[in-house]
């Protein structure tokens, strides 16, 4: 079983509140769950308006399955308007 995590660090471009930036992490958060079935969660920066950072996991029985579904997230997310990646730490964990 291998399990793939990610953390992306991002800037989001049209938040001008946390209102602003709660509704633009909702569409990213509830779309990566929806479309790519990934566990994923604001994990740092909550209280900062116009950053975010969220990690996300996938797990799989395949290695390269594992690390696709996550970095689909992170293409995803670039490809967004509002939203800018600003940096991406991710790791692959082998369990036997």
């Amino acid at each position: 079983m291998f399990v793939a995590a990610v953390k992306l660090h991002l800037r989001i471009e049209g938040a001008h509140s946390l209102k602003d930036k709660r509704r633009v992490l909702r569409s990213v958060l509830d779309r990566a769950r929806r479309d790519l079935n990934l566990s994923v969660a604001e994990v740092d920066d909550h209280d900062l308006w116009n950053v975010a950072t969220v990690g996300a996991c996938a797990v799989s029985g395949s290695r390269p399955v594992a690390v696709q579904s996550v970095r689909r997230l992170a293409d995803m997310v670039a490809g967004d308007g509002e939203v800018v990646v600003e940096a991406e730490e991710s790791e692959v964990l082998a369990i036997p």
